[in-house]
């Protein structure tokens, strides 16, 4: 082999390892989204106003059901504000952090999502969305007083 030869090799070893760092992966449009649970719902007719805390798993898959790791997930939900004071706030492990939030799954296609909320003696509802890629799904979160 010539040194030439050898040299070309290094540098589109390189190039490669260039265009693999950074990124993050997109799932097929013919693979999955899921969320357990699919809706919460929340009755307390008490007051006055408590905070409480929830969670939703999002599972990101390719079409043979196989999780996807390193793929970027948008979460909004309409009664999320930046905070402590609004109905909804998420949190990146225990820092509070803005709607709509960006997370990236795990080795399992997985990323748990943590919120706190607002209940007793207040009522709303809406939808969690959940978006990676070309893929999208929703998941229910309602909080009521019952009465």
């Amino acid at each position: 082999m010539s040194k030439r030869f050898l040299v070309n090799m290094v540098l589109l070893s390189f190039v490669f390892i260039l265009f693999g760092c950074g990124g993050y992966d997109s799932p097929p449009e013919d693979g999955s989204i899921t969320v357990s649970p699919s809706s919460i719902k929340i009755t307390d007719p008490s007051g006055p106003v408590e905070i409480d805390r929830g969670q939703f798993l999002v599972v990101v898959k390719d079409a043979d059901g196989i999780p996807l790791n390193n793929v970027e997930v948008v979460v909004s939900y309409p009664w999320a504000v930046p905070s402590p004071a609004g109905a909804v706030q998420f949190y990146d492990g225990s820092t509070p952090v803005n709607s709509p939030m960006t997370v990236i799954t795990d080795k399992n296609g997985a990323y748990i999502v943590k919120f706190s909320y607002q209940r007793g003696g207040i009522e709303y509802k809406g939808d969690f969305q959940f978006i990676a890629g070309s893929l999208s799904t929703t998941a229910t979160f309602e909080v009521e007083t019952g009465s």
